[in-house]
């Protein structure tokens, strides 16, 4: 009998729902029911409950229709059904990320076709016919369009779209405030499908986990913490995601391939290493804070009943449920802890420790806050905490205020605060916790833990965070540089990197410092050499190495755009930049140096299954394991073949007729400078200055104070021999003394330094040098130079030792 209870009481809820209200009513029901199979049942009994307590009839009907169109709107994200499968998921991210790109295209065509039109229209008209008065003429202004309004158009269509599928992105405040680079980054991500289909997947398996807590399937007696729908696509993503982890296979520069898989084991992403780091970090501050006299507290702080959707003693529904998602009440605790953390500053309590997040049986979180703070400071810090924990709803805990916030004193002699947090820290990590173990509701650890895990992971919450400590990057970063007995390579590639940069020395011996207490895992000495704790991160001496990643094997042309790129920094697959950790940056009283972390240089290669789950650029290196030490630009020996065939094709080159003719060319050239070069000195008053060549500069530093003189200084000489060369009025001197206008050219290009600026330079080269002589204007680029530039500081290009 108990066997065939649920078909029987679900065969009861549709008689009942076929009885409730006129044909209409019913047809609205069942269209609904069909739209939603995955939940129809949940949606028949949600319906029967509601008219049920609000007592049948019309008013019941009325009230069971009104709940039903509301978990229709909390199932859908625009037209996009929640409860859609993945591979339709996909399809539907396809198509709205064409869309957004025809409509793109479009709008730039009629723009572009606008532009012609007014061109033709204001610039290609007819000479105005005699006898027009122009002093009769009203000005009219137009505003000529172009692209820049076609994609603030698109731009704007396309975030009314991701708006109307309520996907969790923030538009800004003026469209017409953004440059172009901007825009661009903006409709690329509104028009690739890989961002439509993780925005959708994100926001759908949030609305279908909360649509299942407000029908009272996430409880205690039913799918603890998450819905059973929401932790099969957590699974699934998850199996999708581990099996390209083994599928890639990475590859350094000494030829050792390992999977993407093993190295996140070997990383933080593995539990274990994961609740051992933060055992670690909990315990050494526990013992920091006692050796500076500070005493620890243990808090609990949970939200009042209004954020619960299920009562815990009878799984029943909250009438008191305001409809808070998970993710909602994670920001309210957040917002209370602002408040309190605020007051706590203007006091001047300093406190610091260790915040850990889980959810109650029906997801709802609150948190537990591991703080040490000075003895005579405990008082205060625990009625501010409770000030702003009972600033919500006091008056349904009166006298009894431990249920929203409790507090328990860490005694010493009764164990210490990593043992107080063990079991938190276990509960919210997956595989960390001893399987015999059961959670507060009676669950076995490893079943509990995997769902909180989940649970964070659809809600995006963050389990862990330390506060008023040094940075953990940091510390990760320098666990890298080993001993030369754990890792010789890295050992001596940063001896290397210490020869080559030559940092400040007492950087360097904090450097030290920390870098021994990290590889020992000394999490208290890391504490002591950065400052303490309540330290501001600007003033400890240690942060991390951050940069843009530079990527020289990428094309000159975006072959997207046909625009020439800017620099040799990497862009993502949406044109942002690429950050990458390089190591970290070490600050002390006579100066800062950066010091590398990553010397392995590690190629990303994707597997035929990898290759099949991503797609484009996407399908790129995308993990931290290729963020070593950036590209390498060495110049590369080719093999001998290679170079013996090079070398063949150059002297080949060289014995062929056009380079001896351009060889002899180039010779006779030197020969009439050089004597044009003579005649020039013999018109001078007296010499210039000896030449000191520019690779010099700087040899010889001058004395303290002194002001460091310039290389080819202006003389009286220089100018006259400037205008010499360039002016008009000295033609007829120029031809006599055997110098035509494309040697006087030659010789201001080669006798003299280019200007300063780089728009003059720019003009100067295009002006005075070419490889074809027999095609330079000299007279007009003798003209424009002498306006361009009146005295410039001589080079002498040919030593007077050549000429004795």
């Amino acid at each position: 009998m108990t066997r065939f209870a649920p078909s029987m009481h679900m065969t009861a809820s549709r008689r009942r729902e076929q009885a409730m209200g006129t044909p209409w009513c019913r047809d609205f029901r069942r269209r609904i029911f069909e739209r939603f199979p995955l939940v129809a049942n949940d949606l028949l009994r949600g319906v029967v409950k509601v008219d049920a307590d609000f007592g049948g009839g019309n008013r019941g009907n009325a009230k069971a229709n009104t709940w039903l169109r509301a978990m229709e709107q909390q199932l859908t994200l625009g037209p996009f059904n929640a409860t859609w499968d993945d591979q339709a998921l996909e399809d539907y991210a396809l198509v709205k990320a064409e869309r957004v790109a025809a409509e793109l295209g479009r709008l730039g065509r009629e723009a572009d076709a606008a532009f012609a039109h007014t061109r033709r229209r204001y610039c290609w008209q007819a000479p105005r016919p005699p006898g027009i008065r122009l002093a009769a003429l009203v000005y009219r202004p137009h505003t000529w369009p172009c692209r820049r309004d076609a994609e603030l158009e698109a731009l704007r269509e396309a975030l009314e779209k991701a708006h109307g599928h309520c996907l969790d992105i923030d538009p800004p405040d003026e469209l017409e405030r953004l440059s172009r680079s901007q825009r661009a980054t903006l409709l690329k991500k509104l028009s690739a499908a890989p961002w439509w289909r993780r925005k959708l997947r994100t926001e759908a398996t949030r609305r279908v986990d909360q649509f299942h807590r407000l029908v009272k399937r996430v409880h205690v007696r039913a799918g603890i913490y998450l819905s059973d729908m929401a932790l099969d696509r957590w699974r699934s993503s998850q199996a999708a995601s581990r099996a390209m982890l083994e599928a890639t296979t990475a590859v350094n520069q000494f030829e050792h391939e390992i999977t993407l898989a093993k190295l996140a084991e070997s990383g933080q992403a593995n539990p274990k290493h994961r609740f051992a780091e933060l055992m670690l970090r909990i315990r050494d501050t526990e013992d920091f804070g006692r050796r500076a006299g500070h005493c620890g507290v243990f808090v609990s702080w949970t939200l009042p009943s209004a954020y619960h959707a299920v009562l815990e003693k009878t799984s029943a529904h909250n009438p008191k449920f305001n409809g808070a998602t998970p993710r909602e009440a994670h920001r309210m605790l957040g917002k209370l802890w602002a408040r309190a953390r605020a007051k706590l500053k203007r006091d001047g309590i300093e406190c610091y420790g260790l915040r850990v997040v889980e959810p109650h049986h029906d997801g709802t979180p609150h948190w537990h806050l591991m703080l040490f703070v000075d003895a005579d400071q405990l008082g205060a810090l625990k009625a501010i905490l409770r000030r702003y924990a009972l600033s919500i709803d006091p008056e349904e805990v009166a006298g009894r205020e431990h249920i929203r916030i409790e507090f328990s004193d860490i005694d010493p002699a009764k164990g210490s605060a990593a043992a107080y947090v063990a079991k938190y820290i276990g509960k919210a990590i997956a595989g960390a916790a001893h399987p015999d173990d059961v959670d507060l509701y009676g669950k076995p650890m490893d079943v509990a833990s995997e769902r909180i895990v989940a649970w964070a992971s659809v809600h995006g919450i963050r389990q862990f965070q330390f506060m008023g400590t040094p940075s953990v990057t940091v510390w990760r970063e320098l666990r890298r540089l080993r001993d030369k007995e754990a890792d010789p390579y890295a050992a001596a590639s940063f001896e290397d990197w210490v020869a080559a940069t030559r940092p400040d020395p007492e950087a360097l011996a904090i450097l030290e410092d920390l870098r021994r207490a990290a590889d020992a895992g000394d999490w208290f000495g890391y504490l002591d050499v950065m400052g303490g704790v309540g330290v501001p991160a600007s003033e400890r001496p240690a942060r991390p190495w951050r940069l843009p990643r530079l990527d020289t094997q990428a094309p000159e042309i975006d072959p997207e755009t046909g625009e020439q790129r800017d620099g040799i920094e990497k862009r993502g697959i949406y044109g942002e930049a690429v950050m990458t950790t390089f190591g970290v940056v070490v600050t002390s009283a006579t100066g800062q140096a950066e010091f590398l972390t990553r010397f392995y240089r590690w190629e990303v290669k994707p597997g035929a299954a990898a290759q099949g789950q991503r797609s484009g650029a996407a399908a790129e290196p995308w993990t931290r394991g290729n963020n070593c030490t950036g590209p390498d630009i060495r110049p590369r020996t080719p093999p001998p073949e290679v170079a013996e065939q090079q070398q063949g094709r150059l002297d080949e080159w060289r014995g062929s007729a056009e380079y001896q003719a351009n060889l002899a060319d180039i010779e006779e050239c030197i020969r009439l400078d050089r004597a044009a070069l003579e005649l020039l000195r013999a018109e001078r008053a007296s010499t210039v200055a000896e030449y000191f060549p520019p690779e010099l500069d700087g040899f010889d530093e001058p004395a303290p104070g002194a002001e460091p003189p310039r290389q080819n200084p202006v003389t009286p000489e220089s100018k006259r021999a400037w205008r010499f060369l360039v002016s008009s009025a000295f033609a007829e001197k120029r031809h006599a003394a055997g110098i035509d206008d494309d040697q006087a050219a030659r010789l201001a290009w080669r006798f003299f330094e280019a200007p300063p600026t780089k728009q003059d330079r720019q003009a100067w080269t295009r002006l005075l040098v070419t490889e074809s002589r027999g095609q330079l204007d000299a007279a007009r680029a003798l003209a424009t130079a002498h306006a361009l530039w009146e005295a410039p500081a001589p080079v002498e290009p040919f030593p007077h030792q050549q000429h004795a």
